[in-house]
């Protein structure tokens, strides 16, 4: 009876715990794991638990996840380009550069390749949907937006060959959202872009406090973009 007792003292006391510990609930995209940006996950994990966050991290469409930030209803956006934090009202970015990378125009072989093509009002433009930098770029042109949800998913259109020309990101050479894209297709350099972690305001007293975690857990695990450049060796090596 009195290890009964001492197991039902033991779990009530773990669950109190528990609860007691304050969660951060971030949207990392719906970024698949052929996806370039799938490693920094484990930084961002690492610098809120290091602050005693239980971290909760879900899949969320660009648009849903950025909706929801604005509203406060989730915390904060694993990584969004520079552009897009500074059009945004309710999130703010943590200022620590997290990834540089290049803004680009995919276009299939049998296609002109050149920013004429984007003031083309015949010309339809596959791009991630809701509030990101291909949208806001795009807006500006007369070319048509195909949208799609996903990065995985544009990605696969326009290997398949669905459509010719999508906006899209590289770095160091290589497609962020599926590493194997990259066969028999021209690209277009349009910028360079600068990546960084958003926080709803209501948490903007934690971003110093956020900021020297992330610092913390790059001295830890090394440059973002070296964990990247191995999660690309170690997941192309084996095919």
């Amino acid at each position: 009876m009195r290890r009964i007792l001492t197991l039902i003292l033991s779990l009530s006391y773990s669950s109190l715990l528990f609860a007691n510990v304050p969660t951060i609930t971030i949207s990392s995209g719906t970024y698949s794991e052929k996806s370039l940006l799938y490693p920094i996950e484990k930084y961002i994990f690492k610098s809120y638990s290091r602050l005693g966050y239980r971290v909760n991290i879900i899949e969320l469409s660009v648009g849903r996840s950025i909706k929801m930030a604005e509203n406060g209803e989730i915390d904060a956006l694993m990584i969004k380009a520079e552009e897009v934090a500074n059009s945004l009202n309710n999130l703010i970015k943590v200022p620590i550069l997290l990834l540089e990378g290049e803004f680009m125009l995919y276009c299939q072989a049998h296609v002109d390749c050149d920013f004429s093509v984007l003031n083309d009002p015949e010309i339809i433009v596959g791009v991630l949907s809701g509030v990101n930098l291909p949208t806001q770029y795009l807006s500006t042109k007369s070319a048509s937006m195909y949208q799609i949800s996903k990065g995985s998913q544009l990605a696969e259109v326009f290997k398949k060959k669905r459509i010719d020309y999508i906006l899209t990101f590289e770095i160091d050479g290589i497609n962020v959202f599926d590493f194997n894209l990259a066969n028999d297709i021209q690209k277009l350099p349009i910028k360079k872009v600068k990546g960084y972690h958003l926080v709803h305001k209501k948490h903007q007293k934690l971003i110093p406090e956020i900021k020297a975690s992330i610092e913390q857990t790059i001295k830890e695990l090394g440059p973002i973009s070296d964990n990247i450049e191995r999660y690309f060796n170690e997941n192309t090596s084996v095919q």
